[in-house]
């Protein structure tokens, strides 16, 4: 818009006040403008590139050390790698099942083991229920893949290495310990 146009209907003795200030204010919207664009240009490459997706309805609680864990999307290949056959063999007997099938996969240090373990959880109508959705933990530490915690629910999280948290806010909250290379769920208090 052109500063007369803007000034247009004003007093002759308002315009001599107001036609500087609004001079720069155009130069100076300009220059930001193009600022703005050069910055909003920066974030949307950054945005784009390539990195896991930090699932909205992730399976994780909201204060333990696994906040910031980013789950990606997995796949029915990916249970088969991890050889949790019992679950592929359930999902292989539903098929209608299968094509409403989630897979959710995270890596971190859970425990005190050398490696990162790997997290899933499977959501499906075969493995979720009024408790949640399965959960395993496994380890790549012995080079193959090694169950050290399946159980069911709705978020995991980790207060200390060591120490897993299952539904953390309900009363279906459970504790579990690793020891002796595996994870023992504990007694409530």
């Amino acid at each position: 818009m052109r500063i007369a146009a803007v000034l247009n209907g004003y007093p002759f003795v308002l315009k001599l006040f107001l036609a500087p200030g609004l001079g720069v204010f155009a130069l100076f919207a300009g220059v930001n403008t193009a600022a703005l664009a050069q910055q909003t240009a920066a974030s949307q490459e950054t945005a784009l590139a390539p990195r896991p997706a930090i699932a909205v309805n992730r399976a994780v609680g909201a204060r333990g050390k696994l906040r910031d864990v980013y789950w990606t999307d997995g796949t029915e290949k990916d249970l088969r790698d991890m050889r949790l056959s019992s679950t592929t063999r359930r999902l292989a007997r539903a098929p209608a099942a299968r094509k409403h099938t989630k897979v959710w996969i995270a890596r971190a240090d859970v425990c005190g083991s050398a490696d990162e373990e790997i997290l899933m959880q499977i959501r499906s109508p075969l493995t979720c229920g009024s408790l949640g959705c399965e959960m395993v933990v496994l380890s790549e530490a012995s080079g193959e893949p090694k169950v050290l915690l399946r159980t069911i629910g709705a978020t995991i999280d980790v207060d200390a290495t060591d120490e897993i948290v299952v539904d953390r806010d309900s009363n279906r909250r459970r504790n579990w310990k690793y020891r002796s290379g595996r994870f023992q769920q504990m007694r409530s208090k």
